[in-house]
């Protein structure tokens, strides 16, 4: 009878350590997650100050184009802004 006893106990021990053990593991999975979360949304803040950043030095080089009576068509401008765009989109897909 003792015996039955102890095999009952052991087995419900190894049940209730296998329910902690799960337990912790979606804690764990949970937190994964979240850290997860918070970088990619720290990541899309990034993106979106490169984007800015990219469209403001491409309107300032058109504006500084303009100031020295370069149009925008001349070969050398669109080549410029086409070298920006470039330097621009490699800065956010870096990111990402």
């Amino acid at each position: 009878m003792a015996q039955v006893a102890i095999l009952a106990v052991s087995a419900w021990s190894a049940m209730n350590k296998g329910a902690q053990d799960r337990k912790l593991g979606y804690q764990e999975a949970q937190g994964l997650r979240e850290a997860s979360m918070r970088k990619m949304a720290a990541t899309t803040a990034e993106v979106g100050e490169n984007q800015r950043e990219r469209d403001h030095i491409e309107s300032r080089a058109i504006a500084l184009a303009a100031f020295q009576g370069g149009g925008v068509d001349d070969p050398s401008i669109q080549a410029l802004l086409g070298d920006l765009n470039a330097e621009g989109e490699y800065r956010i897909l870096a990111r990402l």
